[in-house]
């Protein structure tokens, strides 16, 4: 991808959206069900907070590379931060009942 590019094409936009959205879920996924086939009953935080920043880093610095002003990019890395945040709760909480079989 050519974030310098004067004018992106739809192809680019694309494939920004499938990578914002495909690598914080697949991280996290990959993470969790490694995480539940190890046997630990729950994640202690230093693993956590690798897995997060694995999963977000990239979709950040991706996503601030288009935005121009810095008010725009501020408001995308705090949403992008938030989402992932809430993306990796409803996946470790939507594996967790899958394997467990108890659901809130």
């Amino acid at each position: 991808m050519d974030a310098a590019a004067k004018s992106p094409s739809a192809k680019y936009a694309v494939v920004t959206f499938v990578a914002l959205l495909a690598v914080p879920v697949l991280v996290f996924l990959v993470a969790a069900i490694a995480s539940a086939k190890a046997g630990s009953g729950s994640a202690n935080w230093p693993q956590l907070i690798l897995v997060y920043a694995v999963g977000t880093v990239p979709g950040v610095v991706l996503g601030a590379r288009y935005l121009e002003s810095r008010k725009s990019k501020a408001a995308f890395v705090t949403g992008y931060v938030l989402a992932c945040a809430g993306l990796l709760v409803v996946e470790s909480l939507a594996i967790g009942c899958w394997l467990t079989n108890v659901c809130l």
